[in-house]
């Protein structure tokens, strides 16, 4: 495609402006290639993102869960239990804050 948009345009443009153009043709090209494979890249970015976020997700349901059947357990499980759930809790949200984050940039 480019080659016939390159061979075309060297004929069309008379006083030595084809290989500007063919120049200009070639830079736009490579612009619109770098920022396909961006958006790729940003796109797997996106993928992993929700499979970690996923992750965290069933963890923190499994240890609700887990509380659910130790209730009958002593306060000091049931206390780092809790602090687990918390902490994953915490890991979700600042996943959120730095995805988000990101994609205002």
């Amino acid at each position: 495609m480019f080659a016939v948009a390159k061979k075309n345009s060297s004929r069309a443009v008379p006083g030595g402006y084809g290989e500007l153009m063919d120049q200009n043709m070639q830079q736009a090209f490579l612009l619109i290639q770098a920022l396909n494979q961006s958006m790729i890249q940003d796109m797997d970015q996106l993928v992993r993102f929700g499979e970690e976020y996923e992750e965290k997700k069933k963890f923190v349901q499994q240890t609700v869960k887990q509380l659910q059947r130790t209730q009958d357990t002593d306060d000091a499980t049931i206390i780092m239990k809790i602090e687990e759930v918390d902490a994953g809790i915490e890991e979700i949200e600042d996943y959120h804050r730095n995805f988000f984050g990101c994609n205002n940039v």
